[in-house]
């Protein structure tokens, strides 16, 4: 049998306690602000509310441990702590998405 347009679909997260503390929202979230100086535009740039996006960097700071963004006035930046983890998990993305496109590859590609 061959297989034909199928592509695996699926998310990477970080959990902690049951509960999801890092993973492809919260990336990007904090690439926005990194790029923009800003979290209300780098919501904006994915299409959240400004409220909702706070929401998620605050649960992701209860549940790592550490602060992710410094606010200033007119916008924010990222710590330290937020520029690691943004670069381990875009190093993990990465490979994982190599070891699952080559297992996909294995078992699905004729």
């Amino acid at each position: 049998m061959k297989y034909h347009g199928i592509k695996p679909v699926y998310n990477v997260w970080l959990s902690k306690d049951d509960g999801k503390y890092f993973g492809p929202g919260v990336a990007m979230l904090i690439e926005g602000v990194k790029r923009t100086g800003s979290l209300s535009s780098a919501a904006k740039e994915i299409g959240m509310a400004y409220s909702k996006a706070w929401r998620i960097i605050k649960r992701s700071e209860e549940l790592t441990g550490c602060k992710l963004l410094l606010s200033r006035t007119g916008g924010a930046r990222l710590t330290q702590d937020a520029e690691q983890i943004l670069s381990d998990f875009t190093a993990f993305r990465k490979e994982v998405d190599t070891e699952i496109e080559k297992a996909f590859k294995k078992y699905f590609a004729n």
